[in-house]
C-alpha cells in the first residue's frame, strides 16, 4: 500500500467515527455589520462532523453556562470554504429535538486525517 493510500484509508476511517450530522451555513450581511443583520445561508447537503462535549462551564447564582469554544472535526475533504457557522442536527446518530447553531471561530484548520474548527455556540441548550 502506498502512502497516498495509507493516508487515504486513515482519513475514512478518521471520517467513520464522526457521528454527528451538521448542516453548513455562509453568513451573508443583509444591510449592515450590526449583529441583527446577519443572515445564515443554510447547505442542503447533510455533513459529518464531530463536536465536542467538553466545553468549559461557569457556574453563579445556581445556573450553569458554557464560557468557552468547543472543537468541532470535520471530514477532510470538505470544503470549509467561506462557512462560518453550523448547525449541529444529529448527535450520535439521534436526531436532536431542537437543533443547536455554533459560530465558527478564526479559519479552520487541518490535520492528516480531519479538518478541525473552534466554534461557539450561539442558539441551543448545553453541550453536555
Amino acid at each position: 500500500m502506498s502512502l497516498a493510500d495509507s493516508v487515504e484509508s486513515m482519513r475514512t476511517a478518521a471520517a467513520a467515527t464522526m457521528l454527528d450530522e451538521c448542516l453548513l451555513g455562509k453568513a451573508a450581511s443583509s444591510g449592515g455589520l450590526e449583529p441583527g443583520h446577519l443572515s445564515i445561508s443554510w447547505e442542503p447537503a447533510i455533513s459529518k462532523c464531530g463536536v465536542s462535549v467538553s466545553a468549559p462551564r461557569e457556574a453563579g447564582g445556581g445556573s450553569q453556562t458554557d464560557i468557552g469554544l468547543v472543537l468541532v472535526r470535520f471530514p477532510y475533504s470538505l470544503d470549509l470554504t467561506d462557512v462560518t457557522h453550523i448547525r449541529l442536527i444529529t448527535r450520535t446518530g439521534t436526531a436532536l429535538a431542537e437543533p443547536e447553531e455554533y459560530a465558527l471561530e478564526g479559519t479552520p484548520g487541518f490535520g492528516t486525517t480531519i479538518r478541525f474548527a473552534q466554534a461557539q455556540r450561539v442558539t441551543g441548550g448545553s453541550v453536555r
